[in-house]
């Protein structure tokens, strides 16, 4: 995961947060990363709260991420927001 602040606006307001998605084909076939994509966009819209504003995010799954179910990406997610020291938000 790579983090890059984004500079405020002329009000001096934070922007939306802009994220990235890179998937190669060292992944699989196009099914897999697409699949890879959709969860990671899950993920994002589940606990994304805490880069919702003023990053740019770019996220590059490695090969293990492939034969990950969605759990393990999610933990995986929670534990590079952590070390971004970023507060993730409880889930509902």
């Amino acid at each position: 995961m790579g983090l890059l602040p984004m500079r405020p606006d002329e009000d001096g307001n934070a922007k939306a947060s802009r994220f990235g998605i890179i998937t190669t084909k060292k992944l699989g076939h196009a099914v897999t990363r697409n699949l890879l994509r959709r969860r990671v966009r899950e993920i994002l819209r589940a606990h994304g709260d805490p880069l919702e504003r003023g990053h740019y995010v770019v996220l590059i799954p490695r090969v293990a991420a492939a034969q990950a179910d969605y759990h393990q990406l999610e933990a995986d997610f929670l534990k590079l927001l952590r070390r971004a020291r970023f507060s993730p938000t409880p889930s509902c």
